[in-house]
């Protein structure tokens, strides 16, 4: 008979066989990150730079890969830093429409050139927007919610599937990354192990 176990607040069977967590969980944020011991091999300028944002931006924030990405520009698909070499971006929340799109960059400057606000305020184009939103989609779904970060949208996910359901528990892939909100990084691997433990 399988026991039951409590995991995040509910009531679990167990499988028959368990897949044990390693000893040392890897934080997932630290698979691509680099590190102090790699800044030896760079150049002076790159040094200099990561140094300087070190400085001003504290540890928080971390840098990717053994010799750091340079963005420069982007158009479409494809990143190009500093030194010309061009990379395919599959990473950087573009995916859909891709970088320095046309459409979107008209979309930005011509808001941008009326007002940058909220959503507590009576505005007949964002109005428009969600009812253009919901009427692309199934009669059930009779509004919206806008978020401005993949962190906040998980977030209010989770709140949301909580109230509806009652339920308090997630189930998240091992080298997951889904936000920075409190809440949203309790039960994220990205930035270590989360509050839930690990069943396989």
């Amino acid at each position: 008979m399988n026991p039951s176990h409590q995991v995040c607040g509910r009531n679990f069977r167990m499988p028959t066989h368990r897949i044990d967590q390693p000893q040392n969980p890897v934080e997932v944020i630290a698979l691509n990150s680099f590190s102090s011991k790699d800044q030896v091999a760079l150049d002076a300028q790159t040094r200099s730079l990561i140094e300087r944002r070190q400085r001003v931006m504290g540890p928080a924030y971390r840098l990717f890969y053994t010799v750091p990405l340079q963005p420069a520009r982007a158009q479409g698909t494809k990143i190009v830093d500093v030194y010309g070499d061009e990379y395919l971006d599959a990473y950087n929340n573009v995916a859909s429409v891709g970088h320095n799109h046309p459409r979107v960059v008209e979309a930005v400057a011509r808001q941008l050139r009326l007002i940058n606000t909220n959503t507590r305020y009576l505005q007949r184009d964002i109005i428009e927007y969600a009812e253009s939103l919901v009427s692309a989609h199934d009669a059930d779904l009779a509004n919206v919610m806008f978020t401005c970060t993949g962190s906040e949208a998980n977030d209010l996910a989770v709140r949301m599937a909580r109230q509806v359901t009652g339920g308090t528990g997630i189930i998240v892939t091992e080298y997951a990354y889904h936000g920075c909100t409190r809440d949203v990084a309790s039960w994220s691997p990205a930035s270590g192990v989360g509050d839930c433990p690990r069943f396989g």
